[in-house]
């Protein structure tokens, strides 16, 4: 992308030969560090507040502990002195009270335009790192006094061009599951995305700054005329590049046709880094890192389908197929459940891909779902990879799955491979309350980590002592998705943890519905014996009069168990929902998790971050609960 820079006088001088260099140049090759740099400083800022929130997760998880350990004790003597607990307050307060202005200033408030919606935080990086690189390319050019309007020109747009090269690495890295940024940060690749649609605008406005600059009649000469072949792939990686960036918006491909969008944006973005080099093979120290990183994260990919799937195994017919199958139920309200088991360990909340060759239209085409189960106990045995799917009205990958399990009667194995687990999940058992909030099938990430909070409670490893689990659902069928695990989750309940289930049904009439949204926790209930989402499925396929009498007795199950599970209708009113909550947590710290579609995250967002709401900056420096929210939502 860079070509025909001007020169000085200034000389090197290399045993016998003596080669010009320019000044200016020199001057030129020194801005793409400078933007590594400036990467890596904030790299190193998060990295750092990583660890910090690591050692202070720590520390406040075993105070909470011992704190309660010390009550326990207190209430078995009677002479024993009751610890209180005495919230920081005023300028002690100062640190946890700038958090909060800055998550409620840049974090939580949001922009929309149409389809498109972006936090302050997201939109401040975006424009500031654009405006970094703009300035980085027009900046002060020293000139001598050969300078002419030409070469300034030339080397103004050829410095573009160095920066447009200079971001191939971090677009790369950034897209990758697998990459370094986010074991540092511990912030999950997809949390990251935004990054790489930020250095992919730059390189964009970068390369189309460079072209035009290249382009004006004092700037291109016969050397660089489009008769040749350079040239002419310079023009291929810019055009590939532009349409891959227009696709890449929502109301276009990737929203319309996400497996389509995929592919495309693959082979555009090879076809883009492909004809860069072709253009200017000079700056092939930024072009064959990425391709490094891209091979990288495959070849780390494939490795982990080898090793969960026991691929090695199907060459041997002494073998079962178990590790490489997947059990296809379907569920009421068009939902599927996927059970694959696996000798994986996973974080509550991470999601893994699933690979159906038989189902998928490509043979390797991959799918991401939210993984709705915990891995068992016993870390000898397997432990059942469950995904709960939304399928309704769908005509992709899920509509084609939920049409053949309809075809084989409701439930069927089908060859599966897996590939996961991902994501950087943030502990949240070091908080006193913990509110859960999910939407549909965004149920998959929040249900996990209850379930997984309700085992360290048992354990008596977890600080947290109130745990609400919100769940907002279209229709009623929904509740049977998960009925018999939560009121599991109920029975299971030790003392030590409150545990509130609120169900909200939006498409059922106020009137048709109980008035008590809240199930308390309590230990007189005895477990359905109808399958839960964390059971063992069966791994048969029994026949059409067989299995229509078992949909049969597991439909009335179901009723049986949904009518044990209050549900108020209409949606959830967030602010008096977390006022309480935030109040009574007596300044703990209050976690709440959020997944859904983005409407949901937008309410709950708006709901903390409201002038009137319950979350306010002066009751955190009174010595208030302070509050973190951490959302998921649909959508790639």
């Amino acid at each position: 992308m860079a070509h025909g820079e001007s020169t000085t006088n200034s000389t090197t001088t290399t045993g016998t030969t003596t080669k010009t260099i320019s000044p200016a140049k020199l001057y030129q090759s020194s801005f793409p560090l400078y933007h590594w740099y400036m990467v890596a400083a904030v790299v190193a800022l998060f990295a750092l507040h990583h660890f910090g929130s690591m050692l202070a997760h720590r520390q406040r998880r075993l105070a909470a502990i011992k704190a309660r350990s010390l009550v326990q004790a207190s209430e078995k003597d009677d002479f024993a002195v009751k610890p209180t607990p005495s919230p920081s307050r005023g300028i002690f307060a100062a640190p946890l009270a700038i958090k909060a202005a800055l998550r409620k200033t840049l974090i939580w408030r949001e922009f929309t335009v149409g389809l498109w919606s972006s936090s302050s935080s997201e939109m401040f990086w975006s424009v500031g790192y654009t405006v970094a690189m703009l300035v980085f390319g027009f900046i002060y050019l020293p000139t001598g006094s050969d300078a002419t309007p030409k070469s300034q020109a030339s080397m103004y747009a050829n410095r573009c061009g160095r920066l447009a090269f200079a971001q191939l690495p971090l677009i790369v890295g950034l897209a990758s599951k697998n990459n370094v940024i986010s074991f540092v940060t511990g912030i999950s690749y997809e949390k990251l995305n935004f990054l790489h649609r930020s250095s992919a605008r730059a390189c964009l406005i970068l390369s189309w700054a460079h072209s035009i600059g290249r382009s004006v009649p004092i700037s291109l000469g016969t050397k660089n005329s489009l008769q040749h072949v350079h040239m002419q792939m310079g023009i291929v990686a810019l055009a590939a590049f532009t349409l891959l960036t227009l696709l890449s918006f929502k109301p276009f491909l990737r929203r319309m046709a996400y497996e389509a969008f995929l592919l495309s944006h693959i082979l555009l973005a090879l076809l883009f880094i492909v004809g860069a080099y072709m253009h200017w093979q000079a700056f092939g120290m930024w072009v064959w890192p990425s391709l490094f990183l891209w091979g990288l994260d495959r070849f780390v990919r494939l490795g982990k389908t080898i090793f969960l799937n026991k691929l090695w195994l199907s060459f041997s017919s002494k073998t079962g197929t178990e590790e490489r199958t997947a059990v296809v139920e379907s569920l009421h309200g068009g939902a599927l459940r996927v059970t694959l088991p696996r000798s994986m360990r996973w974080t509550p909340g991470q999601h893994a891909y699933l690979v159906c060759p038989t189902v998928s239209r490509f043979p390797f085409e991959a799918h991401p779902f939210t993984i709705a189960s915990i891995p068992s106990s016993d870390k000898k045995i397997n432990s059942d990879v469950t995904f709960l799917i939304g399928a309704e009205a769908s005509d992709g990958f899920t509509g084609r799955l939920s049409r053949m399990a309809k075809s084989h009667g409701g439930r069927f194995e089908v060859p599966a491979y897996l590939d996961g687990p991902y994501g950087t999940i943030a502990s949240i058992d070091s908080y006193s309350s913990v509110v859960l909030v999910a939407g549909g099938t965004g149920v998959t990430y929040t249900l996990p980590l209850a379930l997984q909070l309700m085992r360290l409670a048992q354990a008596g490893t977890s600080a947290v002592s109130t745990l609400t689990f919100v769940w907002v659902v279209r229709n009623v069928e929904h509740i049977a998705w998960i009925s018999s695990t939560l009121l599991q989750l109920r029975h299971d309940c030790p003392s030590s943890l409150v545990l509130d289930i609120k169900i909200f049904v939006t498409q059922a009439l106020v009137n048709d519905l109980p008035h008590s949204p809240t199930i308390e926790s309590s230990n007189d209930h005895e477990t359905s014996s109808n399958e839960e989402i964390t059971s063992d499925e069966g791994r048969s396929s029994p026949d059409s009069s067989e299995l229509n009498e078992k949909m049969a007795v597991t439909e009335r199950n179901e009723e049986k168990l949904r009518a044990e599970l209050d549900h108020t209708g209409g949606r959830p009113d967030f602010s008096a929902l977390l006022g309480p909550i935030i109040k009574d947590a007596g300044g703990g710290a209050v976690a709440v998790n959020v997944c859904g579609p983005a409407s949901l995250s937008s309410s709950v967002r708006g709901a903390l971050n409201s002038r009137d709401g319950p979350y306010k900056i002066k009751d955190v420096w009174n010595g208030g609960s302070s509050v973190t929210l951490h959302t998921e939502s649909f959508g790639w």
